[in-house]
């Protein structure tokens, strides 16, 4: 699924570099970012060389891009204030929106305080997301492999796993409770902006540039500028209740980092790499303390699911 989620978008100066291989390989469908549920285009075991990463560093930069209009999205709360004289000389009621602040909640600020943030991604046993050469070949592999129950992804560019019953289940449970995703640039050029529509919900890219030719008609992937917090607030409201799936190791570790992670979900693929793209590097309050995990046992895959426990 290395075109529906993956690695984060960008990272530090100094880091690998892209080959023409690379990009032979992206192309054709054969290679994907590293992590995250395994991405759409990626069909072979093929492993790919490594990807540019934004010489910049790792932080979005402070400008907002665009903006997300939610209002045919969300519909007023109203509250009776009074009556007041129609047309004809009948009364009818004046409907106000509840006033912030005063006790009560709008709609759309109650879709972003239900909507949970919750990290998507699949590694290695020893905690690597893609090996040294960007590959992921093992650490995708028990999505096509690992059994004989279809799940279809849908979206733009679908995509047809092939695993266990239980992974099947825990897949389907997974996506019916996401509502938006939230991911980095390098991700969304990997994915070739998924076709234009993300398979689960609209997709907010962090970015330091919105890329040419883009935002496009009829799409539902939206870039943002200026920073995680944002990002993740506007794929909270765009959201509508439902929770924001992040992939990409860099941008889980900003939300990690900024406190706006409430779910890990970790796909743990029956595999040693012994070195390679950590899911967790860059922390910066550690120990970052979880709660009890929820175990669901695959064939090649181990399915983990840690609350994150916020001070």
């Amino acid at each position: 699924m290395g075109r529906l989620l993956g690695r984060g978008d960008s990272a530090p100066a100094g880091a690998r570099q892209e080959t023409s291989m690379t990009r032979q390989a992206t192309a054709t469908g054969t290679c994907s970012p590293s992590g995250g549920l395994a991405p759409i285009g990626w069909r072979s075991r093929t492993s790919c060389g490594s990807r540019p990463r934004n010489s910049q560093g790792r932080r979005a930069s402070r400008s907002l891009a665009e903006p997300v209009d939610l209002s045919d999205r969300f519909v007023p709360d109203p509250i009776d204030r009074g009556e007041a004289e129609a047309p004809g000389g009948q009364p009818h009621k004046v409907r106000e929106r509840h006033p912030i602040g005063a006790g009560s909640l709008s709609p759309l600020e109650r879709n972003i305080a239900m909507s949970k943030v919750v990290a998507i991604m699949s590694m290695s046993l020893d905690g690597y997301v893609a090996d040294l050469n960007d590959g992921v070949a093992e650490v995708f592999d028990w999505y096509f492999t690992s059994g004989d129950v279809e799940f279809h992804t849908g979206g733009s560019d679908p995509m047809t796993f092939k695993v266990s019953g239980p992974s099947a289940e825990h897949l389907r449970d997974l996506t019916s409770g996401l509502g938006a995703m939230l991911t980095g640039r390098r991700t969304f050029d990997v994915a070739q902006g998924w076709g234009g529509n993300h398979a689960w919900g609209p997709a907010f890219v962090l970015t330091h540039h919105i890329p040419a030719g883009w935002p496009r008609p009829h799409s539902t992937v939206h870039f943002v500028t200026d920073g995680i917090e944002s990002a993740v607030n506007q794929a909270k409201a765009a959201a509508a209740g439902k929770s924001v799936g992040v992939h990409g190791a860099d941008t889980i570790q900003q939300c990690l980092n900024a406190g706006l992670l409430d779910e890990i979900h970790v796909d743990i693929a029956a595999v040693l790499l012994g070195s390679g793209v950590r899911l967790f590097d860059h922390l910066a309050g550690t120990p970052a303390v979880l709660g009890n995990p929820r175990v669901i046992p695959g064939v090649g895959v181990t399915h983990l699911r840690y609350p994150v426990r916020k001070a």
